[in-house]
């Protein structure tokens, strides 16, 4: 198919132009991709702030300076963000789960524990007041036998008793290493008060030891679930400080990750953009070189050529422009040969 020369030079402007719209195409595909990846990066950001967050939080539950509430709601919002979701986030939430669980479990022991010391002193305390009563009253006074005044010494002994368990108790659950001096105290309670059964076995008080001693028993084996309970916590929270530094180069390492894989996305569409711009450019340069030298063969040759022509002609060469004329063909050739 032959070409006219008008036609030749659309084909020009139209490469040109084309190249153009492929060189914006592109421009606005970089743009929208930068935009991707600004946006994954922000998602990225945000993510790593709310792991931290949620570590950080975590750390406060087990200091117990925090609620789990505080903890269930960062743990929430962290699953609703979809981006990074990690094997250690998951197993330490459900760490806190089971060490509230444990924390509830001996609030409940030590209410147990308050509520049979209170029992004990108050039964200790009411006959420590009842003979005292009657000692205080002139009229009661010789009624109270020896065996009731002796008594007294032993309610006295039970009520510190149980007030020290009490605060050894309190002693015990702020550090566990004290577990052994509460144990120990408790033993020597019951030995005590088993003694005293048998001293007022068959007489009116025989009840009174036996309900020290049924109490102190009790509180032994509360404490000891009570020990068992913190020991556990203890063996979760080194779990959970380990899985938490983990968590933390896990967090590192999503930034980190996060920002190759951008720069890497980058780096591939700028390398696709310039590969395909050569590619375009030395197909659309190649189409070029062709028109033109078809529209030079249209011409008759090269400027170059053809101002020489004209000047020969001028000079009066006309055997000489004959002669190429024969030779040659074009619009410039077939003018001067007609």
């Amino acid at each position: 198919m032959k070409f006219s020369l008008k036609q030749k030079m659309r084909v020009i402007s139209f490469g040109q132009i084309v190249f153009i719209a492929l060189i914006l195409v592109f421009v606005f595909g970089i743009r929208n991709r930068l935009s991707e990846v600004q946006k994954v990066e922000n998602d990225s950001q945000q993510a790593n702030e709310a792991i931290l967050n949620f570590a950080f939080l975590a750390e406060g539950f087990l200091a117990e300076n925090i609620g789990i509430e505080d903890v269930q709601r960062d743990y929430t919002r962290l699953n609703t963000l979809n981006h990074f979701t990690s094997n250690n986030i998951r197993t330490i939430w459900q760490e806190i789960e089971s060490v509230d669980l444990l924390r509830k479990e001996n609030t409940a022991l030590k209410t147990k524990v308050l509520d049979l010391t209170d029992f004990s002193i108050q039964q200790s305390n009411n006959y420590i007041a009842d003979v005292a009563g009657k000692l205080a009253d002139a009229q009661k006074r010789s009624q109270v036998s020896v065996l009731e005044r002796l008594v007294i010494q032993g309610a006295s002994v039970n009520t510190n008793s149980n007030h020290t368990i009490r605060l050894l108790f309190e002693q015990m659950a702020k550090e566990i290493q004290s577990r052994g001096q509460l144990l120990e105290y408790l033993d020597i309670a019951i030995e005590n008060a088993s003694i005293d059964v048998e001293r007022l076995a068959k007489t009116p008080f025989a009840q009174l030891p036996v309900h020290a001693r049924n109490a102190n028993i009790q509180i032994k084996e509360i404490t000891k679930e009570y020990i068992g309970n913190l020991e556990a916590i203890n063996l979760k929270r080194t779990s959970m400080n380990s899985m938490l530094n983990e968590l933390f180069r896990e967090s590192q390492d999503l930034v980190i990750e996060s920002t190759h894989e951008n720069f890497a996305a980058i780096n591939d569409r700028m390398l696709m953009v310039i590969v395909f711009v050569l590619i375009i450019s030395a197909i659309i340069m190649g189409i070029n070189v062709w028109i033109r030298r078809s529209i030079f063969n249209d011409v008759g040759g090269e400027p170059a050529k053809v101002a020489e022509l004209v000047k020969q002609m001028a000079a009066g060469g006309c055997h000489c422009l004959m002669l190429h004329c024969a030779s040659e063909r074009g619009i410039t050739m077939s003018v001067f040969f007609f």
